[in-house]
């Protein structure tokens, strides 16, 4: 029960994490720069466009000084609020974000935007609220699922969130689905116990996505939850080697010790077997051994 109150405690907050860290594309609501309370001004072209006095919030919110005639148009909304993004003022962003939705209700992609603008800056329940209303008016987009399976897990609802990522699954057949929904899938399926069940949607992801650093870091997780601490401490270690500089994983590998140091387990006597989450490279047969390439495997697992 210790593993599970650690992993749940660094899980919901690497559902946070996880998304900040990786960058989606502009078009359906990036979100990355640096970390929230940057004070410095936005700069932005709006391409002769001018904000007008009524917006006052604006200068605000962003440090962009208003001139006196004219008025704010959807395209200048958006594009403060991808700046507002840039600089990590999600909830700049966000009230941009929102003004545009206004100005176009029914547009996906701004809808987006401002759901995974809110989540950043963990305004969760209103992050839900958004992604809620944008799947019922885009069933089939993976990406909006992902938006409220990601907020419904950080707000303790992983039930509902493991129905979510499993139909953001359902609905990314015949496509490549996103190793982030399997990571939310098993984050949800961890925080609700399931960890059996958590380690095989990982090890999905890892499948597709073998060097994935989150991937094998909830992995680790979810396997010192069960008890497996010395494997997660090899996992871990391996991520700390590939990546010095990430404090996230010296956090977590003190904790696993620490775990494992509670169930009196030694962790430094690692079995043989299964050094890393992914294939070692030396299975792969070289090229040249390779006669002709409709003999050679098949890279994917």
């Amino acid at each position: 029960m210790r593993g599970f109150r650690i992993l749940t405690m660094i899980s919901v907050a690497t559902v946070l994490a996880a998304v900040g860290a990786c960058s989606d594309s502009a078009s359906t609501g990036s979100l990355v720069g640096k970390p929230l309370g940057s004070k410095k001004p936005i700069r932005l072209s709006t391409k002769g466009k001018r904000i007008g006095s009524a917006d006052p919030d604006l200068a605000l919110m962003t440090g962009v000084r208003p001139p006196t005639d004219a008025k704010v148009d959807q395209g200048t909304l958006e594009r403060l609020g991808d700046a507002a993004v840039q600089r990590g003022q999600y909830a700049s962003a966000a009230a941009f974000y929102d003004r545009a939705v206004r100005l176009d209700p029914r547009n996906v992609a701004l809808r987006k935007k401002l759901g995974f603008a809110l989540f950043h800056g963990r305004m969760l329940a209103r992050a839900k609220i958004v992604f809620t209303a944008t799947a019922a008016l885009a069933p089939d987009d993976p990406e909006v699922l992902r938006g409220l399976g990601n907020s419904q897990v950080a707000l303790g609802e992983p039930a509902a969130a493991i129905e979510t990522f499993r139909r953001a699954l359902k609905v990314s057949r015949g496509r490549f689905a996103d190793y982030r929904i399997y990571n939310g899938l098993g984050v949800a399926l961890d925080v609700a116990g399931r960890h059996n069940d958590a380690q095989k949607t990982y090890r999905l992801g890892l499948a597709q996505s073998p060097g994935n650093g989150t991937l094998r870091n909830n992995y680790a997780l979810s396997l010192s939850a069960v008890g497996r601490h010395a494997e997660a401490v090899r996992i871990l270690k391996k991520l700390i080697g590939e990546n010095p500089a990430a404090a996230k994983y010296r956090r977590n590998l003190a904790r696993v010790r620490a775990a494992a140091a509670k169930a009196g387990v030694k962790v430094s006597a690692l079995p043989p077997a299964a050094r890393s989450v992914t294939p070692p490279r030396s299975v792969t047969p070289p090229r040249s051994v390779t006669p002709s390439r409709s003999v050679t495997p098949p890279r994917r697992q």
